[in-house]
Order: structure tokens, then sequence, then C-alpha cells
């Protein structure tokens, strides 16, 4: 449910909601959406799940792999998408893709 998290957090950015706002709306603590979205809740209960979702407005759940995909290209797509919903420039956003493709490239192959 890790990557379920991962789309909670960016359909938010894509929203302009802080996670104050978002968790308000689905009637949760800030601090429990905060681990919901870093991963340390790894199944959610289905009532969070419904609650989350109904407050975004979308169905997240639908557009998660039942089995857990860890590629490293998964990750990066992750975060392009996280970067295109923040406030930044062109520029900044590819610089940022550019060190992260060179630090995958140096690191130990972990896929």
């Amino acid at each position: 449910m890790n990557q379920w998290g991962l789309l909670v957090r960016t359909e938010r950015y894509k929203q302009g909601l802080t996670s104050v706002e978002l968790a308000k709306k689905a009637g949760i603590s800030q601090a429990h959406l905060s681990r919901i979205e870093r991963g340390l809740v790894r199944n959610p209960s289905p009532d969070i799940v419904e609650r989350i979702e109904h407050a975004l407005g979308t169905q997240l759940s639908s557009q998660v792999d039942s089995k857990p995909d860890f590629r490293m290209d998964k990750v990066v797509d992750a975060i392009a998408s996280l970067l295109e919903a923040l406030p930044m420039s062109e520029a900044s956003r590819q610089s940022i893709l550019m060190t992260l493709h060179s630090k995958l490239q140096e690191a130990p192959d972990k896929r």
C-alpha cells in the first residue's frame, strides 16, 4: 500500500491542498495522513482509504498494483509526477531529474 500513499501525496499536491487541509476533509489526523503518505502505514483500513479518496474526489486505490513494484523506473516516474505538481521552473525540475538520474547510475543496482 506504499504506492497508494505516494498517489495520495501526489494528488494532494496537484489539488493544492496541505496535509492539514486534506486530513481535516477526510476526518483523520494530519499525523496519520503523513504516516500514510510516507508509507509508514502499510495497510490503511478500508474506512480510512475511503475517507481520503472521498476527500480527494478520486479513487486512487484502483491505480495501485496488487503486488508491490519497487523498480527504480517506477520510483523515478513517481518523483517526476511529484515534481510536476510543485511550483517550480521547468529548468529546476529537469535539473533535479538529471541529478537523480546521475545518482541512480552511481548507486549499486537495486532493481
